[in-house]
């Protein structure tokens, strides 16, 4: 009963996210408010029904290193975005996409070697959503935990991220997508890339307050990808099992999907839920 309620309410949620962009372009600015309402509706349903069941929180640990995963993503997705858009760069969205799997999977990665965690032998068996197109970020994102974990020896070395390596995995891992990719390995200089990973490895804040407006680490974030970043953010702290999440972000993705939103700030949102998504799969 649950999940038929909680599915016709997004099945509402699209038709007006949907209609909202049918609109005079004039109204965009709008849409974009209710693109985000939509999101805040939608989570505060999730977490309601979440409530209910108190005593089966996810684990501090999953917290710990989806925090990691996702702020150092976010931070990566910013200075890439920020870096491929430059004269001669790869771009504002492949760059970001490179970032953003840079600063995240490292991240990642730190926190749970850190934490003995070991290799998942199911693999990236996360559940997929088809229709948001920045899946294959979340599930390239665990691909190459997995394979970090596997190797821990050579890419842990003393407790240590041995970012050379790290590096090296994640542009042959990029190259399926974008085959020149290493021609622009300079727009992403190893001493930021490590040490945010590091920074975000360990962070002992929640999610939800990485992403407030006065964090001068995201000032090129809008407010709108922002908000909606902090709604679903809340969400992942506040969830109690595995396939109540997914549920839950596939019915954002959908409404970002079907927004006004701008690519980049698709992108950006997007993305972001889909390492969340792939993450409490393989990790839980």
């Amino acid at each position: 009963m649950k999940k038929i309620i909680f599915n016709s309410l997004i099945i509402a949620l699209l038709g007006v996210a949907f209609n909202s962009c049918n609109k005079d372009s004039k109204l965009t600015e709008v849409a974009k408010f209710n693109n985000s309402n939509l999101i805040t509706q939608t989570t505060s349903n999730y977490i309601n029904e979440q409530s209910k069941f108190p005593s089966t929180k996810i684990s501090p640990f999953w917290r710990r290193v989806i925090g990691a995963d996702c702020t150092g993503a976010g931070a990566g997705v910013i200075a890439g975005g920020t870096a491929g858009a430059l004269v001669g760069g790869i771009g504002a969205v492949p760059g970001a996409i490179i970032g953003g799997i840079l600063g995240g999977a490292g991240a990642s990665f730190t926190t749970a070697g850190r934490e003995g965690m070991t290799a998942n032998p199911g693999g990236n068996s996360g559940s997929s959503n088809s229709n948001n197109p920045y899946d294959f970020m979340g599930a390239l994102h665990y691909d190459i935990v997995n394979i970090m974990l596997n190797n821990k020896n050579e890419y842990f070395p003393n407790n240590k991220l041995n970012y050379a390596k790290y590096e090296e995995l994640v542009f042959a891992q990029l190259k399926v997508k974008y085959q020149d990719c290493d021609d622009k390995k300079a727009s992403f200089p190893a001493d930021f890339y490590s040490s945010e990973i590091l920074f975000h490895a360990n962070r002992t804040e929640d999610i939800v307050s990485y992403f407030s407006i006065d964090n001068p680490r995201i000032s090129g974030m809008s407010n709108n990808v922002r908000l909606i970043i902090q709604d679903f953010s809340r969400a992942i702290q506040e969830t109690t099992n595995k396939s109540d999440f997914i549920q839950y972000s596939i019915s954002c993705e959908n409404i970002i999907v079907n927004s006004c939103m701008n690519n980049y700030d698709k992108m950006q949102v997007l993305s972001y839920m889909a390492t969340a998504r792939y993450g409490i799969s393989y990790y839980l």
